[in-house]
């Protein structure tokens, strides 16, 4: 069994999607994971399960939640080497004087097509706030000062035509403590 990550996109959040972290936990250990811890109450996991293929065990986990919360959320499960070379790839420019916890990391369910993030880049000012897509994952920081701020996970789907989860650095360090 080798360890993976999970992230689970709109759960508990705004009194939407409501899931319980312990009993989640309980049920994913009652369907052959193990070791499974949770952060925080927006969806993020670590376990250990037999399956490599994260696809798989990503379509495995929406169904336990479709079938027991009826609730269809995105899910991505992400080796832990993937998420630490994602922060190592963290572009200076994104992070310069901003605390992390307003550094973000939109993690896409593909890369996105070229000439959307040609339009993105050239139609649009959102400074102070920056962003840079590296394959697929969207980088992006917002002024401590600034909240909420132009960038978020819907403006990046809809321009973008793509969808993903997003968190902020602190969450990807504490995710990777947990592994």
């Amino acid at each position: 069994m080798k360890r993976k990550i999970c992230l689970l996109r709109g759960v508990n959040v705004g009194g939407k999607n409501k899931i319980k972290m312990k009993e989640f936990r309980e049920l994913l250990e009652s369907s052959g994971f193990r070791n499974v811890s949770t952060y925080i109450q927006s969806g993020n996991m670590v376990f250990d399960y037999q399956e490599e293929d994260c696809i798989r065990i990503a379509t495995n986990i929406k169904k336990l939640i479709l079938d027991k919360y009826s609730y269809d959320v995105s899910c991505l499960v992400i080796q832990p080497e993937k998420l630490e070379g994602i922060l190592r790839s963290l572009p200076s420019k994104i992070s310069e004087g901003r605390s992390s916890k307003k550094i973000y990391f939109m993690l896409l369910d593909d890369t996105p097509d070229s000439d959307r993030i040609k339009t993105l880049i050239e139609d649009f000012s959102y400074e102070p706030e920056r962003f840079e897509i590296l394959d697929d994952v969207v980088y992006y920081s917002i002024p401590d000062h600034i909240s909420p701020g132009k960038l978020n996970t819907n403006l990046f789907e809809n321009k973008l035509k793509i969808t993903g989860t997003t968190r902020n650095q602190n969450t990807i360090e504490k995710l990777l403590e947990m592994v």
